[in-house]
Parts: C-alpha cells; sequence; structure tokens
C-alpha cells in the first residue's frame, strides 16, 4: 500500500493538466524508453506512460501526438495530447480523429501500463496490460491521425505479438487466445481456447507462416512452448528446449526475461529468442521444429533488444548489448529444406545507444539512435549513415516540450540527511540550486549552475565553519564543487557517462580525508572525492555496465558492486579489488547497505519520474511499512514517531482536513517544500483518502488518551465520508490492494487490532454496490484461476503456491462476509455464487478440521483456517451456523489440549476470532461446556479468555458477565482438588482480572477484599465474590447497557459508581447496611441491596457510527477518594462526582 502525491510548482497549478497517480502505476518506474519504427518513416518513442509518435522528413522527426491511456471511470481510454489540448479516442470499432475529452485531470493506473508498442504498415498499436489495445492509423501524407480503442481480453497480466503478412494483433492470457485484424473499420476477434497451464510467460510470438501457431518463452524456463490449432478446439501445447542439456546446466534460467522475436523467411518462421546471454535461433514449418542453433554471449555485458532484417539469404538479426555495441548475426536458410544452414556473425557497430531503430526501409534501411540521459538530449536523434556504418549524425527533433530558459521548473529534488534531521535540496532550470531544512524558514542558495539541464544528480552538506557545500554530477561524467553558492572545483570527466548517484559518506579515520563519493550506474563506476577539492581519491569499478547495486558494509571496509548476480568485492582503504563472486542479492548480510536506495531510507521519500518530455517529483509514501512498523514495536521510537507524523501531516495536508492539536503531526517535509515554491496538488484518490485513514488507525490503536482518541476517531469518520465521493483505483489495482491489506493485517500469526478491522470495514461499507459485487467476482475468478492453476502444480512452470492459492480464498471469504452484512448487497439473490461460497466453506471446514491433528499440515492450512473463521456472518445469510460445529470442536480440542509451538498459537489465534463472530453463543455452547467437562483444561481455558479480553476488548466487554461466570464456577471446587492445581487456577484468575481490570470499563476489582463489580448489557451490576466463589448481589442500575463501573476501595460505606452506555448519568450506589451485616455481606451471604445515593447528569453527545467498540478502552470510570468519582470520556474529558 502505497500512496503517491504528484508535486507541482506553485506558480503552475492552474496549468492544464494535473496528474492523479495509483500505486500500481509503472510511472515512477525508471525504465530506459524504447524506440520502434515501421521500418520506414514512422517512428514510436515509449517512455514511462507516453508514446511519442514521430515522422521522419527531410532528416527531421515531426511530432504527431503524444498517445496514453489513461483513467475515466472504471475504464482505459486512450487520449492524444497536442500542444496543451488533451483529446480521447472513444471506444469504438472504427478508427476516428479524437476529440476533446472537457478534463483537465490525467489519472493513471496499473491497467494503463503500456507493455506493448509496434507499427504494422502505417499503424501504430499501443497495448496495455490489461487487455485495453489503442490503434492509430497515420494517413499516407502524415498530417492526419485516425484511432480507436478497445478491450481485447479483461484479463491482466496479457501478451501481445503480430502476424505481420496478415496485419493481425495477437493478445494470449492464461486462458485464451484473442487475434484482431488491424484495419480501420473492424470489430472481428478471432477466440482460441487454450489450458491454463503455462503461467510464467515472458514474451509471445506468432507464426508468421501459419494462422493459429503461437510461441510462449517462460521467465524462469528456458524452453518454448508452441500452441497450436484451431478457434474450434482447445489449443495443443508441446514445450521444447531451446538449449543442450550439456549447455543447459551451465547457465542459470532466472538470470534474465528472454524476448521472442519472430520473422517470415520464404515458407519458414524464424524465431529468435533472446536472452541476457545467449540467443536461440529456431525454424519452423507450422508447428513443427525444423532446426536449431544457438549463439552465446561471451561477456557478462547482457543482450538487451534485437531487430530482423531481411538479406539474400535469408535474414540478420541485430542485437542490442546494454554497453552500445551492436551485434549481427547472418541466418544463412538452406536451399535443401526450410531449415537454417548456418548462423554466421557478420560483424559489429558501436551505437551512440543501445536504444535503436531501423528507418528506411528494406534491405537499405540504416540505424536511428535515441539518446538518453538529460532532458536536452531529446532535442536531437542519431541517423546511422548509409556509406559508412561507423558514422552517424544528428537530426532533429520537433515538437517536443521547449525549454524556456526564464522558466523555474524543477530539474532535479533530492532529500538528505542535514543537521541531524533532513533538508530538501533544489535545482531549478533558472540555475539555481537552493537547500531548505527542516524546522527553518526559508531557503539558502547554494550555487548557480550555467547548465543545469545537464545535471544529472546533486548533493549538499556542511563544511566545519557552518557553511554548505554544494556538489553536482553531470550527463558528461563532471563533477562541480560549490561553497556559498560559488565553484570551488570542477573536476572534468571523473566518469565516463552520467553521474546519477552523490552520497555523503562518513570519515573512516582520522587520516582519512574522503567527504563523499560519485557514482555513474550506467557506466558501472564508483569515486571517492575529497571535501577541499573535489579530487578523486579512489575508483571502483563493477564486472560489467551497468551497476545494478552497491553494497557497503558499516564498518566502511569493503563494498560489493553488483552487475546482476555477478559482484567485485572491493576492499575501501586500500582500493584493491580483492575477489569477483556470484551471490544472489538476497542472500547477503542484512546489515549490508546498498547506497543506489534513495538517501532517505523511510517510508516517505521522493521520487522522480518523467512525463510528456519533462522532470517531475512526487513523494511517495508507503503506508504499508508505517503501519506494520507500529504494529511490530508496540511502541512508538523517536524515529517512527517521526516518520508516522511526517507521513500523516503530508496526506491530512492533501485532502484539506485540519489536524488537531492532540495529534502530533509532522510538517516538516511539507514546509520545506513549501519554502522551495513546490505543493503536492491533485484529484483526491480513494488510495490517499484511505491511506490516511490506515495511519489514524494505527494511531489510535496505540493512543492511550481519551481525547486524542476521540479526535481521530471524528477525523477517521470525515474522511470515511470522502471514501464514497472519491476518485476510485481501477478495480484490479483496488482488489490488489485489499489482497496485500489482508495479507498484512489478517493473519493468524499475530491479532488484528479492532481498528484496522473497523478500516476494512469502511471501505467495504463506502463502496458503491455495483462496486462490490464487481470486487467480490473478480477475487472469485482470481481464486478458481489459482485453484485450477495449483491443482496441476507438477505440470506448470511458475504455478502458484499453496500458500498463495489460500490467501486468495481467504481474502474472498473475508471481503464476502463483510459484504454480507450490507443491507444493499444480498448474497443469497446471486444464487451462484452463493452457492460457490457454502461449497468452498464446507470444503476449507473438512480440510482445515483434518489439518488441525498434524502442526506441520496446520500451518500450511492457516490461511484457509483464517478465512473459514472469518466467513462465520456468511453461513448465518445462509442459516446454517451449524456448519461451525465440528470446526469449534476441533480448535477447543487443539487450543487446550495441545501445549506450544507456532501451531498451537495459530489454533488459539483462530478459536478467538471465532468467538468474536458470536461471543454469547460460542462462549455457552462450547467453552462452558469444555470447562465443565475437562477439569485439567481450565487454567488454560481462564488465560485463554484473559488474551480474548486483551485482543477482542468490545466483544468481551458485551459477554464479561458470562465469562465471570465462567471462571466464578471453577473456584467452587478448587477445595476438593490439589493445591498445585489450585494455585495454577488462581494465577490464571489473577491474570484475567488484571487484563479485565485494565481493558474494560465495566469491571471493577476491590483489590482489600477481593469482590468483583461486572455490569452487564441487561443494565445490572453483578457482585462477586472472588474468595467466596459466589455471587454476593446484584441489582439494576440503568435502563441501558452498563458502561462503567468502578468499586470504591473503602469498604466501610461499600460505594459502586456506575455509567450507562447512554452516557446521560452518572450514579453512585452504597450498600446501607452496619459493619456486621458488611461482614456477612463479603463473605457472600446473605442478601443486601444497593441503594442510589447520587447522580449528576452528563453533557449530550453525538456518538457516531462504531466509536463506543473501537474507543472502548479510552473510557475509564475511578474512584479519586471515597467522596469524589471521576470518569474520563474520549468526549466528556474528566468528569468529577462529589458523594454528599
Amino acid at each position: 500500500m502505497e500512496t503517491i502525491l504528484a508535486l507541482h510548482r506553485k506558480e503552475a497549478q492552474g496549468s492544464f493538466v494535473k496528474l492523479a497517480l495509483e500505486s500500481g502505476s509503472n510511472i515512477l518506474a525508471a525504465t530506459p524508453p524504447r524506440v520502434i519504427s515501421n521500418g520506414y518513416d514512422l517512428l514510436c518513442v515509449c517512455e514511462g506512460l507516453c508514446c511519442f509518435l514521430y515522422f521522419l522528413v527531410d532528416r527531421k522527426l515531426i511530432l504527431l501526438g503524444t498517445y496514453l491511456f489513461r483513467c475515466s471511470g472504471n475504464t482505459q481510454v486512450l487520449s492524444v495530447i497536442v500542444d496543451e489540448d488533451v483529446k480521447n479516442f472513444t471506444e469504438s470499432y472504427r478508427a476516428h480523429t479524437a476529440v476533446a475529452g472537457g478534463e483537465d485531470i490525467l489519472r493513471f493506473s496499473a491497467d494503463g501500463e503500456v507493455n506493448f508498442v509496434a507499427f504494422i504498415g502505417d499503424a501504430l498499436l499501443i497495448g496495455s496490460s490489461a487487455g485495453f489495445l489503442g490503434t492509430l492509423f497515420v494517413s499516407s501524407d502524415r498530417r492526419c491521425v485516425r484511432g480507436k480503442s478497445t478491450r481485447v481480453q479483461e484479463r491482466c497480466g496479457v501478451h501481445w505479438c503480430l502476424r505481420y503478412d496478415s496485419k493481425q494483433c495477437v493478445c494470449i492470457s492464461s486462458d485464451t487466445v484473442t487475434v484482431v485484424s488491424i484495419v480501420p473499420e473492424s470489430r472481428d476477434a478471432i477466440c482460441y481456447r487454450r489450458d491454463s497451464v503455462h503461467d510464467a510467460v515472458a514474451s509471445v510470438g506468432a507464426s508468421q507462416t501459419m494462422s493459429g501457431c503461437f510461441f510462449l518463452a517462460h521467465k524462469n524456463l528456458r524452453a518454448l512452448t508452441v500452441l497450436h490449432g484451431s478457434p474450434d478446439e482447445t489449443l495443443q501445447s508441446e514445450t521444447f528446449p531451446l538449449f543442450s542439456e550439456e549447455w543447459g546446466r551451465c547457465v542459470d534460467a532466472r538470470q534474465g526475461i528472454p524476448n521472442v522475436y519472430a520473422y517470415g523467411c520464404s515458407d519458414a518462421c524464424l524465431l529468435a529468442v533472446v536472452y541476457p546471454d545467449a540467443v536461440s535461433f529456431t525454424a519452423w514449418n507450422g508447428h513443427a521444429l525444423v532446426s536449431t542453433a544457438v549463439v552465446t554471449n561471451e561477456l557478462t555485458i547482457p543482450f538487451m533488444l534485437a531487430l530482423w532484417k531481411s538479406t539474400a539469404e535469408g535474414a540478420r538479426l541485430l542485437v542490442m548489448r546494454s554497453d552500445s555495441r551492436c551485434l549481427m548475426y547472418d541466418v544463412v536458410m538452406s536451399k535443401r529444406f526450410s531449415g537454417i544452414e548456418e548462423i554466421v556473425a557478420a560483424h559489429q557497430v558501436t551505437l551512440p545507444s543501445y536504444m535503436a531503430c531501423l528507418m528506411g526501409g528494406g534491405d537499405t534501411g540504416v540505424l536511428l539512435c535515441w539518446p538518453s540521459g538529460t532532458l536536452l538530449a531529446s532535442h536531437t536523434a542519431l541517423l546511422q549513415c548509409s556509406a559508412d556504418e561507423e558514422k552517424f549524425e544528428a537530426i532533429e527533433v520537433h515538437g517536443i516540450v521547449n525549454y524556456s530558459p526564464n522558466s523555474d521548473s524543477v530539474l532535479l529534488l533530492e532529500v538528505i540527511p542535514m543537521r541531524g534531521s533532513h533538508g530538501v535540496v533544489c535545482l531549478y532550470s533558472t540555475g539555481e540550486c537552493r537547500l531548505s531544512l527542516y524546522n527553518n524558514t526559508g531557503t539558502i542558495l547554494l550555487a548557480l549552475e550555467e547548465h543545469p539541464y545537464d545535471a544529472t544528480s546533486c548533493l549538499a552538506f556542511e563544511d566545519s565553519s557552518g557553511g554548505y557545500y554544494c556538489v553536482l554530477g553531470f550527463s558528461d561524467g563532471d563533477i562541480r564543487l560549490f561553497l556559498g553558492a560559488e565553484m570551488r572545483a570542477n573536476i572534468r570527466a571523473t566518469h565516463c557517462g552520467a553521474v546519477d548517484r552523490l552520497l555523503k559518506l562518513p570519515k573512516m579515520n582520522e587520516a582519512d580525508e574522503t567527504s563523499f563519493l560519485s557514482i555513474s550506474t550506467v557506466m558501472g563506476t564508483v569515486c571517492f572525492h575529497t571535501e577541499e577539492n573535489a579530487s578523486v581519491s579512489r575508483t571502483m569499478c563493477s564486472p560489467s555496465k551497468p551497476l545494478t547495486a552497491y553494497f557497503l558494509d558499516p564498518e566502511l571496509e569493503f563494498a560489493l558492486l553488483f552487475s546482476g548476480t555477478v559482484a567485485n568485492l572491493w576492499h575501501i582503504p586500500t582500493g584493491l579489488l580483492e575477489r569477483v563472486l556470484r551471490s544472489p542479492q538476497e542472500q547477503l548480510d542484512p546489515r549490508l547497505v546498498n547506497l543506489l536506495e534513495p538517501y532517505w531510507a523511510s517510508p516517505t521519500c521522493t521520487a522522480r519520474f518523467r512525463f510528456l518530455g519533462q522532470a517531475h517529483y512526487a513523494i511517495c509514501t508507503n503506508v504499508d511499512s508505517l503501519v506494520s512498523g507500529l504494529i511490530s514495536t508496540q511502541e512508538s521510537s523517536h524515529r517512527l514517531t517521526s516518520e508516522y507524523s511526517c507521513a500523516l501531516g503530508l496526506l491530512l495536508h492533501f485532502l484539506g482536513e485540519t489536524c488537531p492539536a492532540s495529534i502530533t503531526r509532522g510538517d516538516d517535509l511539507w514546509e520545506a517544500l513549501d519554502d522551495l515554491g513546490l505543493v503536492a496538488a491533485g484529484v483526491q484518490t480513494q488510495e490517499c483518502v484511505w491511506s490516511a485513514i490506515l495511519l489514524l488507525c494505527g494511531l489510535l490503536s496505540h493512543t492511550s488518551d481519551g481525547i486524542c482518541g476521540a479526535e481521530i476517531y471524528c477525523l477517521i469518520e470525515s474522511l470515511s465520508d470522502k471514501l464514497a465521493c472519491s476518485v476510485a483505483p481501477d478495480l484490479h489495482r483496488q482488489v490488489d490492494v485489499m489482497q496485500l491489506f489482508l495479507s498484512r493485517f489478517y493473519t493468524l500469526q499475530r491479532s488484528t487490532p479492532a481498528a484496522f478491522r473497523h478500516a476494512l470495514r469502511l471501505l467495504v461499507t463506502k463502496m458503491p454496490a455495483s462496486r462490490l459485487a464487481d470486487v467480490v467476482n473478480l477475487l472469485q475468478s482470481r481464486e478458481l484461476a489459482a485453484q485450477s492453476r495449483q491443482a496441476r502444480e507438477g505440470e506448470i512452470p511458475g504455478a502458484p503456491s499453496h500458500a498463495y492459492s489460500e490467501n486468495l480464498l481467504a481474502s474472498l471469504l473475508i471481503v464476502s462476509s463483510l459484504a454480507s452484512q450490507r443491507g444493499d448487497f444480498s448474497l443469497q439473490s446471486d444464487t451462484g455464487l452463493c452457492s460457490f461460497l457454502h461449497n468452498r466453506i464446507v470444503e476449507v471446514q473438512h480440510g482445515v478440521t483434518v489439518a488441525i491433528e498434524d502442526d506441520d499440515n496446520l500451518l500450511r492450512w492457516s490461511a484457509a483456517l483464517l478465512g473459514s473463521v472469518e466467513s462465520y456472518p456468511i453461513v448465518c445469510v445462509l442459516d446454517e451456523k451449524n456448519l461451525f460445529s465440528g470446526l469449534m470442536k476441533a480448535l477447543v480440542k487443539k487450543a487446550f489440549g495441545a501445549r506450544g509451538g507456532e501451531a498451537h498459537q495459530v489454533t488459539l489465534e483462530a478459536l478467538q476470532r471465532l468467538i468474536a463472530q458470536d461471543p454469547q453463543d460460542f462462549l455457552c455452547n462450547y467453552i462452558v461446556e469444555d470447562f465443565h467437562l475437562n477439569v485439567a483444561y481450565r487454567p488454560y481455558i481462564i488465560v485463554f479468555l484473559a488474551h480474548f479480553v486483551k485482543s477482542f476488548p468490545y466483544e468481551a466487554y458485551s459477554v464479561f458477565s458470562t465469562i465471570a461466570d465462567i471462571f466464578v464456577s471453577g473456584l467452587t471446587n478448587l477445595g476438593s482438588g490439589n493445591k498445585s492445581a489450585a494455585s495454577i487456577y488462581h494465577v490464571a484468575v489473577k491474570q484475567l482480572l488484571r487484563v479485565a481490570n485494565t481493558y474494560l470499563p465495566n469491571v471493577s476489582l476491590q483489590q482489600s477484599l477481593r469482590h468483583l463489580a461486572v455490569g452487564g448489557g441487561d443494565g445490572k451490576v453483578m457482585v462477586y465474590s472472588v474468595e467466596g466463589a459466589s455471587i454476593v448481589t446484584a441489582f439494576k442500575a440503568h435502563s441501558a447497557p452498563v458502561l462503567g463501573v468502578a468499586y470504591s476501595s473503602n469498604i466501610t460505606t461499600l460505594d459502586i459508581a456506575t455509567v450507562s452506555e447512554a452516557l446521560d448519568k452518572i450514579k453512585v450506589w452504597r450498600s446501607p447496611g452496619q459493619p456486621s451485616d458488611i461482614a456477612t455481606f463479603f463473605r457472600g451471604s446473605g442478601a443486601t441491596n444497593f441503594k442510589l445515593v447520587t447522580s449528576m447528569d452528563l453533557p449530550l453527545i453525538d456518538l457516531r457510527g462504531e466509536g463506543m467498540s473501537l474507543l472502548i478502552k479510552l473510557f475509564q470510570l475511578h474512584w479519586l477518594s471515597p467522596q469524589c468519582v471521576e470518569f474520563s470520556s474520549p468526549w466528556h474529558g474528566r468528569v468529577l462526582v462529589s458523594l454528599p
């Protein structure tokens, strides 16, 4: 769970477009641009979510438009941005020109993530991972672009490929293959069925010579799956190994994801499957494999993209390596059969960039390279000379965003440690670099840079005299050092590529002069610099380009520079290379720090992204990390409190909520950004609202102050009203978020605080009924698919695990249970879903009941057990409560008959959750029975009830009279047993009473006389003698349920104070007996009545929603003295009542 708030300049808040980013969107992914062409004069540059369409004329690239998928309601719309106009291609089978959408908000989600861009002739195809396909038809004169958008499949994680000769686009999902014709006015589609047995698909291709034949390459398997058949039958499947057994043992299939490239060559279909370390060539006659060949990458520098080009003897494959080398392999076709005769390594060319495509058409096509690096690089591209392959000349790019030297847009933004806190460094396009410190008003000028657009990284730190150094890294490898806004040093070409990270480094020893280090990931180099003049003291490099991770040990003695899984181990003090090793990064010592992660290793940080050719920044808040940390630590440390309050302050500011004074809110980051002229602005999304609710729920579960608790609760209720009207994420993303939340906070390894149960209930309650039905249906379809694939685990590469399937089932049952409690959502009206849920609950009940007997098996079934106990509301709706009888008995037997171990703790947690569903029924019908039948279980049952009170205080509050009856009945029989058992039971009872007295306001223990007063839901107060093991008396105190009880410590007057849930009066009751009668009273004999002594009216309040259940532990009633009672309430504060 993460929120992303896009930052804007204050002066630009009225700009033509606003961004709303869902956390599932890949807009923050730092993936390099992709360059695709039609082979002649059309070019598409795909950068993040945007596709820039150009055409080449007179050695110039002219922009035709910027195309992207964006959210509109619950679907994706293909839009075009030309100048400052946003227009849409509405969903249709017929191509048309774009029309104005009338919206100034661009909302992006994971469903709009572009995973496919390709040309068929003059048509550009843009496909998303959620099955949306946009098709753009460019007129022959290149002046008009018509387009259409449709959803080919309602699936996520689809793959795309093309059949060029037949002008068809193929969409492949887990169970369906859909083929659509790429013509301006076609709605026809051909659908093939396939078995859902190949889930870990990385890339796909279609046969160029045979319809109904498709090739699938897998993520963790070096083999190719061929699907073939007709639309009338399920596609047949065959799997072929791509490498020999001997060579296959020498490689790790997990090292890289393959890409499939298909090419029609006469009667054969050539297929190249490009891995980082090898290329597999195969020739196919229909679906029959004719010949194979393999070429290997002799270097550790990985292969990247590839292009086919026709030749007289067959075809040529151009393979781009990450070091910008283009390797050319000629595939010579046999004249005797339709297969490969040989593979010839033709030659190599060094390119300006590995992002390249073919332009000019046919056999004479040349390469066009799209440079990477700084923003200004987008103004030019490089075209290969036809006469000399080694030479490239610059061509102009027209139509991209023009940068004005008078503008002050943000080019670089970094949050860095400073003065024991943090500061924000910002480089503007005007050349000014400024620092804004936390808890300090205003900014400090650090530098004035003449070429700010070439800067790629920045850093600031203090010098010994209180001034500030500023370091800027550049795209050409230069590093400039400033002090007091004046340049102190300019180190030329420290790296031969862009400097993308600068970090402050503590001194290794007194003699060491190292102050900071610079990193160029693209070149794989790290340099250590001195403070005085930024000179380089030592240099390190990675095994190959690029540098993917840089781990530093805390003692600053060793550094590991990774390229993939291969690392160079350097000794830092001497600057010597110790060894080269291969190791998965996840197996390293957790104390090692990866310096390529953000400076501020915090759940709240800034992130850079590219949009419309410009650099933008956003604030990312990892709510999952914050809340999980709060729950695991129980008590907030200073650092956690600072991070938590900072994230909460940002979200409340963004949502326009006023934070009460009693809640600590950190505004440091917000104010620092404000001083720099930056604000988080945009549409309020449901993700932001719910994230703020989760953070508030975390605070609520940890607060012990009533006033603070009430203010937090009121804020939660205010935000909950915004859930219904805020912009909802796309359906798949919403289900992903709910699954993530459930996996983090609904687990049998620990209890779920009431506030988080309330947060999930709010999300389900505020959701429109139709949307909730879609969520339940999507969870059901995911669960069915996972079950189907998991059932064939041995046949499927990368099949889902049993735990994954069980977690999906638990999510479905939990959400369905909450949905069944809504008045406008009827499970019984959907007979299909109703029958499905009933059958799955019965299956899970049987499986879990059997698994309980075996500890290891029970742990494997823990998610299913969780879903089963949470599904109790569903069986109540179906009027089949008896389904839980067997499970309840099995849980009771396991919980109280077993001792210790993780499986035992899982059972206890499951039993607590099940009892909380219907406390009175389960306690009376199962726990009481087991308590009386199994004497040996009694201490364990009492300890279990103490944990139940702590985990579910409101549920325990409503039935504590029953709990009191249980443990008091156990006290009556202790005299006949052995002293050891009696002592154990007394210890357990003391624990229960201590916990109840702490968490429940309707329980009060008279310490000196060991009497217990318990307020009940019927308005009565029961008085028990713990030593006498009997009920002393009972009296009617209120007409409403008794909320609070306080037993006076004064044994002379026997005073008891009470307050009811109506919160209208505080009453004080007294027994009128004489001392001799009092002695009889405290021995538990005789009938003594309590009479009302005094009452005091309380101010009337409006208790909203579930305030009582969430804040129950914050109500307190206790005696300050024999003559004064204090009532503490989240709404009333402190109220004192004096006796007459």
